[in-house]
């Protein structure tokens, strides 16, 4: 008799069946089947044969859907490797990574695709000679079909479009990841220039049919060129020789639910799998990149810097007067009157937090106990966790004394650059910014990530510490990496304005002679200090329900916590952060740690990119 084990989508691990008499011989790894599962037939990958079926009574499988196997035996050994590495099973990790349209097909409705309409701002430039010879680097080792992994620190998000354009040019089998499907638009029409009609689009923005009919596409060697989001990096394609990473540093590529995956590492691993080339690019690369590029991991590729980099002025916010300081205020009116455009990002919405004159309480939410948020247009404040608030008191509750601005949000920054001329908001400013032109933008950080857009006179980082004072190891990172991306959209010669309390911070020394390597050298240094990744492993576990309990005696792991938080809708949760440089430990520990756990109550993150 013979038995295979299948994985089902669907948080179990791999189970045991029988292969009937007709299926005998004509089964293989990787193929397509239905069996039953939970009293209802439903369809699985059939993952490897078994030799010494489990005891007891196996049901039988009930058919075979597919001509052949659709997934290879690189994506089997990764589905493996995952379960193993993020404490899962292969059935968490199959229903995370493959869309359901991958085992029940859709139905198409329209065109096959359609060609998105990317500004022409956001066109690729020429690339300069270092990058040149680093873009035919990377072609060569995709001729050769050898694993190799490259990080090119871009000049300019243009200059990381053409080079991955460069790198994918005649190449066969290629996957090519973008943070986020809201993006797509901005990259896939310089994609289908080169790959014409091989092309096809693979992210969590399509419906359900547009993702049947491009996986049917993958599938029969139609289209070989894969663009699409984080679960991208798992396109069934039949040969792989070439993944890219487009800005690779960005946390969206962490995954936030089901098997917390990370693309770039998933990309990194794919490549090892298929014996593929691995090219991940930013203007600003991850500190664990950087580190495996100096390592002798990765091949860095640097390019050189094309005109004059911004000048970066660092202001002290103690002595503003206001959400803007008067010589940032007097520097964009100056910008604006000779037809300049400026950009002002402060990582906050609303108007300002609310603070008592007399105790200097900041109204807090009783149900989270985070600040509330006056939203003056609305005369109300509001919890940005679970959304809760109303009518601001007229006094402080716990004084009884004058309430006054604490803090200050984009409504209070519009209100304060009135005289500057007409704004346009983070809303409108997103649909302007190529368009119409507006001079004068205002923000959060997320415009300063945003594909369209550039050539700024002035750009304004207002509350820099609200990246830097937040308790995680990557604050400082984080901080630089959004300074970096906002000296992106300035033109070269222009102005790069960041206001701070602590304007003499190591950081801000290095933002404004662009010294990367001196970053991230002093980023390292620290963090082997205090024993933080890339040098240590973390888990960190959090729990729905009974809270975690603390004071473990792990044996080479260190344990921090456990503390109490809230997710993004306000639900309260224990969280456990588990620290060592030996990944048995680790597990050891988790076993410990977990046991007798409902499972449904715990949330495992290995790596974790937000402790």
């Amino acid at each position: 008799m013979e038995f295979y084990d299948l994985v089902f989508p669907q948080n179990v691990g791999a189970l045991t069946y029988r292969v009937p008499e007709h299926m005998r011989g004509a089964l293989e790894p990787g193929m397509l089947v239905s069996a039953e599962i939970r009293k209802s037939v439903r369809r699985a990958v059939a993952m490897r044969p078994r030799r010494e079926p489990p005891e007891g009574r196996l049901k039988e499988i009930v058919s075979l859907d597919s001509e052949g196997p659709v997934l290879r035996g690189p994506m089997l050994r990764t589905i493996e490797w995952m379960a193993d590495y993020y404490f899962s099973n292969e059935g968490s990790v199959l229903k995370s990574i493959l869309p359901r349209e991958f085992f029940e097909r859709v139905k198409a409705r329209g065109s096959r695709h359609s060609v998105a309409e990317a500004p022409s701002a956001y066109s690729p430039g020429p690339l300069d000679g270092k990058s040149l010879e680093g873009a035919a680097l990377v072609r060569e080792s995709v001729a050769g079909r050898c694993y190799r992994t490259f990080l090119y620190h871009a000049p300019s998000t243009r200059d990381e479009l053409a080079f991955a354009l460069e790198a994918i040019r005649d190449a066969e089998g290629v996957v090519v990841l973008v943070p986020e499907h809201t993006g797509m638009r901005y990259v896939e029409r310089a994609v289908r220039d080169v790959a014409g009609e091989r092309l096809a689009l693979f992210h969590g923005g399509l419906s359900g049919g547009a993702r049947s009919q491009a996986l049917e596409r993958i599938l029969s060697g139609e289209a070989d060129v894969v663009l699409g989001s984080r679960s991208a990096v798992f396109a069934p394609l039949g040969r792989v020789s070439l993944i890219v990473v487009v800005h690779e540093d960005n946390p969206s590529y962490k995954s936030d639910s089901g098997v917390r995956y990370s693309a770039r590492d998933m990309a990194v691993l794919r490549g090892f799998e298929e014996s593929a080339t691995v090219l991940l690019t930013s203007i600003c690369p991850s500190v664990e990149s950087w580190h495996n590029a100096s390592a002798g991991k990765y091949t860095l590729i640097e390019g050189a810097p094309r005109g004059l980099r911004p000048s970066v002025r660092v202001m002290d916010s103690r002595r503003a007067g206001g959400a803007i300081g008067r010589k940032l205020r007097e520097a964009a009116a100056s910008r604006i009157a000779k037809e300049g455009r400026a950009m002002f990002v402060i990582n906050r919405g609303g108007y300002s937090m609310l603070r008592c004159a007399d105790c200097q309480n900041v109204l807090s939410c009783e149900g989270c106990g985070v600040s509330l948020v006056y939203h003056k247009k609305e005369g109300r404040l509001r919890c940005s966790y679970c959304g809760s608030g109303g009518a601001p008191p007229e006094v402080c509750p716990s004084s009884g004394g004058l309430l006054e601005p604490a803090g200050a949000g984009i409504e209070r920054v519009l209100e304060e650059v009135e005289e500057l001329g007409p704004a346009e908001a983070e809303g409108g400013g997103l649909g302007v910014l190529s368009d119409t032109g507006e001079r004068l933008v205002v923000g959060t950080r997320r415009i300063a990530r945003h594909e369209a857009g550039e050539g700024f006179a002035l750009t304004a980082l207002l509350n820099a510490d609200s990246y830097r004072y937040v308790p995680d190891f990557r604050a400082t990172e984080r901080a630089f990496r959004e300074l970096v991306y906002l000296a992106d959209k300035t033109a070269p010669g222009g102005q790069l304005f960041v206001q701070t309390a602590n304007p003499r911070a190591p950081l801000f020394s290095h933002i404004r002679r662009f010294d990367f390597a001196g970053f991230y050298r002093r980023e390292l240094s620290v963090r082997r200090e205090l024993g933080y990744p890339p040098f240590t492993r973390l888990v960190l576990v959090s729990s729905t329900g009974a809270p975690l309990a603390g004071n473990h005696d792990f044996k080479e792991v260190e344990v921090l916590g456990p503390v109490p938080a809230l997710t993004k809708r306000g639900k309260r949760i224990s969280k456990l952060l588990l620290k060592s440089s030996s990944r048995k430990a680790l597990r050891l520990a988790l076993r410990r740690l977990l046991k007798g756990r409902p499972s449904r109550e715990i949330t495992v993150d290995v790596d974790p990119i937000w402790v």
